[in-house]
Parts: structure tokens; sequence; C-alpha cells
């Protein structure tokens, strides 16, 4: 299995602080893809080391160009072959 999440507010500490149990990649098998756009109003910090120790880590795409008026609209992510591919390797 893997875990995708696009436009994630994980990274900030506010919201992974309301979580009743530590989170913990969910994708064993594939990991965990975590994409945002650099400008995202709600993806304010990728899922790394520093706001998530986990193993394994989280893989960020932090380089989406998302084109929507405050960055956060799913159709720019989606559209993108890297997202698609992530997304797809899932399955098998």
């Amino acid at each position: 299995m893997k875990f995708v999440t696009l436009g994630s507010p994980l990274g900030i500490r506010a919201i992974a602080r309301t979580l009743a149990v530590p989170l913990e990649n969910l994708g064993q098998k594939h990991g965990w893809f975590n994409g945002f756009a650099p400008h995202d109003v709600v993806a304010l910090n990728p899922l790394d080391a520093k706001y998530f120790s986990m193993q394994p880590a989280i893989r960020n795409l932090g380089a989406i160009d998302d084109t929507t008026s405050n960055h956060h609209g799913i159709i720019s992510h989606q559209d993108k072959a890297s997202v698609c591919s992530e997304i797809v390797s899932g399955f098998d």
C-alpha cells in the first residue's frame, strides 16, 4: 500500500498536535508521498524529519506548480505526471 497526501496541513504543528495518536507511516510497502505547492496557503511545511520523525521517511515533492488562486487546488495537483505516477505506483 502507498499513502498519498496532497496539500496536507499536517506540517503545521498546531494541526498535528490535535491528533489523538502519533502519526506513523501507513505506507509501509510503497511509502508515503506528500505533494504540495511552494505557495500553498494550507500546506505550509513539508512532512519531513523536522515535523515527522518516522521511518521510512515521507517523500516530499514541494515543487508542484499550482495555478489556482490560493495554490491549494487539487486540480492543479492531480494533473501533474509526477503526482499521477506516485499514485499509480501504489497499485500492484
